[in-house]
């Protein structure tokens, strides 16, 4: 919803707002019907098909309005609040200026839209604050294959992992790599670009094509500026993320939770 109180220039918070939108919107939001009872549904839904003509709304009511309805020339109109318990998360306003064109059946549908409308947004809103905590939170404990030719590169990429809470397994080789994916199953897979037998990428490549579309994601180790850059512009699918040499703990699970969502 976009709130357009009367002091629209004042630097107010947004229940502020709420709380001065002086107007049938504002009302219907906040749940007063005392001013025009005769208007409202059951629901809270205002409803009015001939917005001139109403003698419901007192005329003190009408002169705290913004007059936005007047000015268009809105005759039928309903206003539906979608709340999906006791917050209302959303307006559907439905206006026209022609009169009576709003039926009773007409508007009963909409109250069910708005309930359905409003179930939408509550579920979207839950769904970013869980991701917002899962973030918060850092990655879940996961199985990880850390494939580096230089072992204490290895050795010191497993005891970050591992510091983490993560149960890890390394490798010093692609091939050997990929002995040990056809033997156990990982989560997550961080392997150096650059090594003898089989680069980081042709690994990354080789997993894709025998394990997909159940195939662990890849993050890519590098040291060299030019691979970083070669990664990027070629966007290669089969990689999941990109961490540049040296990086530090939070730099690895941060491309760890990247990776794993």
């Amino acid at each position: 919803m976009n709130f357009r109180p009367r002091d629209a220039g004042a630097d107010l918070s947004a229940e502020d707002k709420l709380t001065r939108l002086a107007c049938l919107c504002g009302r219907v939001i906040r749940g007063e019907r005392a001013a025009c009872e005769e208007l409202f549904t059951a629901k809270g839904c205002l409803w009015v098909n001939d917005f001139c003509d109403t003698v419901e709304i007192r005329r003190d009511i009408r002169e705290e309005m913004r007059q936005v309805c007047f000015q268009e020339g809105f005759q039928s109109f309903v206003l539906v609040p979608c709340p999906p318990d006791n917050e209302t998360l959303a307006l559907l306003h439905v206006c026209d200026k022609r009169r009576g064109l709003l039926s009773r059946k007409m508007v009963a549908a909409l109250e069910e839209t708005g309930v359905h409308f409003a179930k939408l947004i509550f579920q979207l809103r839950e769904l970013k604050r869980a991701q917002s905590q899962s973030r918060e939170a850092g990655p879940k404990p996961a199985s990880v294959l850390v494939v580096d030719d230089e072992e204490k590169m290895a050795s010191l990429v497993r005891n970050m992992l591992e510091a983490g809470g993560h149960q890890v397994t390394t490798a010093l080789s692609g091939p050997e790599a990929l002995e040990i994916l056809s033997e156990q199953k990982v989560d997550l897979i961080v392997t150096d670009f650059n090594m003898a037998d089989m680069s980081g990428l042709a690994l990354a490549i080789e997993i894709g094509r025998r394990w997909r579309p159940y195939a662990p994601p890849v993050i890519l180790m590098s040291g060299t500026f030019s691979e970083e850059m070669l990664f990027r512009e070629r966007e290669f699918s089969d990689v999941a993320a990109f961490l540049a040499k040296p990086f530090s703990v939070e730099t690895l699970m941060d491309a760890i939770h990247t990776a794993m969502r």
